[in-house]
């Protein structure tokens, strides 16, 4: 099912399937690629929007889940709605994470888009988390394309993802785009150049079930939050 918030000139369509940011626009122009299937030869990949990486961002084969985790690929339970806000949250039957209730807030506010994502142990049990947004931002000119400042050049390193520390601002054709965050302190940057997007995602930890690095450990009644700002 699609939702849709909006607040002044910000527009945002959120899809229950996976809580998946399908749309971001300001006045009528995109800030995120859409949601879409893109061909390849003769298959075709999911690229755009927005989705939340939860429990883990990357591969997840050690917990014999897809990459980015499961949040993504469930339905989401609506439990608040405005005309400027949405709420859902997602408790699944998977394994080691059947406790795990998680919640998303969308909100639009002024100028801004923001995401707070909200993870409750509420079982016995310790679990793992390692939780990302995977944001794809569009653009028209690869060359305007700036990060803290400095020119982004689409590398080889890019194609991989490269990683790096905090990301305070992004230059996009021209227009100057803030981005802040709690508890999300390292991004990576990506593009496979199927078409003209440009993914920034903040993260807690780069690929860390697969690389044995620091998890977010979330005990017996623990409550954890993270959140992500964009502000245009």
């Amino acid at each position: 099912m699609i939702k849709t918030i909006r607040h002044n000139d910000l527009q945002v369509k959120i899809d229950t399937l996976g809580a998946y940011i399908t749309e971001f626009n300001k006045s009528g122009e995109k800030v995120f690629y859409p949601k879409k299937e893109i061909k390849v030869g003769n298959s075709s990949k999911l690229r755009g929007g927005n989705h939340v990486c939860l429990p883990h961002f990357g591969v997840s084969e050690k917990i014999d889940q897809s990459n980015h985790g499961f949040a993504r690929s469930l339905e989401w339970d609506v439990v608040e709605e405005s005309d400027h806000k949405l709420i859902l949250t997602l408790q699944a039957s998977v394994k080691d994470y059947d406790h795990m209730k998680a919640s998303l807030e969308y909100n639009l506010e002024d100028s801004a888009f923001i995401s707070k994502l909200t993870v409750e142990n509420l079982g016995e049990k310790s679990f793992n988390i390692s939780p990302a947004f995977h944001p794809y931002f569009a653009y028209k000119d690869v060359n305007s394309l700036k990060v803290n400042g400095e020119k982004l050049e689409i590398t080889d390193q890019v194609r991989d993802s490269l990683f790096i520390g905090q990301v305070e601002e992004i230059e996009i054709d021209g227009k100057k785009i803030i981005l802040k965050n709690k508890n999300l302190n390292k991004y990576v940057i990506w593009t496979d150049e199927l078409d003209k997007y440009i993914c920034i995602e903040p993260t807690y930890n780069y690929d860390a079930l697969n690389k044995d690095l620091d998890l977010i450990q979330v005990d017996k009644g623990e409550i954890k939050e993270f959140e992500f700002i964009i502000k245009l």
